[in-house]
């Protein structure tokens, strides 16, 4: 283990072990040092999952959402509560900030089994709110914004460049204007997919398959960053293998 060590970093073996397991005294080595045997401990056990689901695994999911929760319910205390609700309300005097703490104070009855009709109420407010705020939101950053993109391609300014951007930038645009005609045609369900509009909606199709793969492509490429990372947390700094 020293010669496999010492062959791809200048640690050796009695130095990795004391970075895996530092002593515990004094207090400053154990709140700078154990830090960081807790993170890969917890980056280990997360990991685990990969064979097989295990008590390691339960056992680190069970904190992540502990601590999760609990840094969650800290910040939006002192970020939303205290600034819209305690403050206005027991300092400056402004009672309506009541109006939607009882709200909420309904909403989170649902836990209680006989109290949980009420919960309903609040919970039809959020999600009509919600969907009318996102709903032009939604429309403008995904359809407004794909129609403007594809009507603003200027074919004649492209040909003017020349070969090859400008072909290639007229091609493109061409590709963008097809892609998105034939993928609204399959959404089209006013008439039967035959004929033309079948044809169409086929090409759609492929053009959203494309996009389908290209997401999930670049989901996948940030969850294996994100390995990366927690790989490269153990062995630089946890272990000191690497630099």
């Amino acid at each position: 283990m020293n010669s496999v060590i010492a062959a791809v970093s200048h640690t050796t073996f009695k130095e990795v072990l004391q970075r895996m397991f530092p002593k515990v005294w004094p207090l400053k080595e154990l709140s700078d040092q154990w830090w960081f045997v807790l993170a890969a401990i917890g980056t280990v056990a997360i990991v685990s999952y990969i064979y097989r689901e295990n008590v390691m695994f339960r056992i680190a999911e069970h904190v992540l959402i502990g601590v999760a929760f609990g840094y969650s319910f800290t910040v939006m205390y002192f970020n939303v509560g205290q600034n819209n609700f305690v403050n206005p309300v027991f300092k400056e005097g402004d009672l309506w900030p009541i109006v939607p703490a009882v709200l909420g104070l309904m909403a989170v009855l649902r836990i209680v089994p006989k109290l949980s009709w009420v919960s309903r109420y609040p919970m039809a407010m959020l999600i009509g709110l919600s969907m009318g705020m996102a709903l032009p939101r939604s429309l403008q950053s995904t359809v407004f914004a794909q129609v403007y993109g594809t009507t603003r391609i200027d074919f004649t300014g492209s040909i003017s460049q020349g070969w090859p951007w400008g072909v290639l930038a007229v091609v493109g645009g061409a590709v963008l204007i097809v892609g998105t005609l034939s993928a609204l045609m399959y959404f089209y369900f006013s008439m039967e997919h035959r004929g033309f509009v079948g044809g169409t909606a086929k090409v759609g199709i492929i053009f959203l398959m494309i996009g389908f793969g290209a997401s999930f492509g670049y989901t996948v490429q940030a969850r294996i960053s994100l390995f990366a990372a927690r790989v490269l947390f153990i062995l630089r700094d946890w272990l000191g293998i690497i630099t």
